[in-house]
């Protein structure tokens, strides 16, 4: 219950839908890394979940976040490839910036 508490705290009840889908959109596209190295299967409904976890993401950018939050959403959706991850990376390092905590962030897009 204490690392629920604690968890809540990081990104606020308002972004905890937000958090929550990034946990799982980095959680999917990892396992799917996995099956398709090892089974090489069929995953229609992992994808499927996968991509609606992206659009929810993307959705979610528009509202206000918090530093975690938005660190954690700009990790999955660039996992994800969404065309969103420069401008997000951009923000993150604005903030850096801003709290003078400053790391570059855009060196790290590939």
């Amino acid at each position: 219950m204490l690392a629920f508490c604690n968890w809540v705290l990081k990104c606020g009840r308002s972004n905890m839908g937000t958090t929550l889908t990034a946990y799982a959109l980095i959680t999917m596209l990892e396992v799917s890394r996995v099956q398709t190295i090892r089974c090489g299967g069929d995953q229609d409904v992992l994808q499927a979940a996968t991509d609606k976890a992206k659009i929810f993401l993307e959705q979610a950018i528009s509202s206000p976040m918090n530093d975690y939050v938005l660190a954690m959403t700009t990790y999955a959706l660039s996992l994800a490839q969404s065309r969103h991850t420069a401008t997000l990376l951009t923000e993150l390092d604005k903030r850096a910036k801003g709290n003078g905590t400053h790391i570059c962030l855009n060196e790290f897009i590939v």
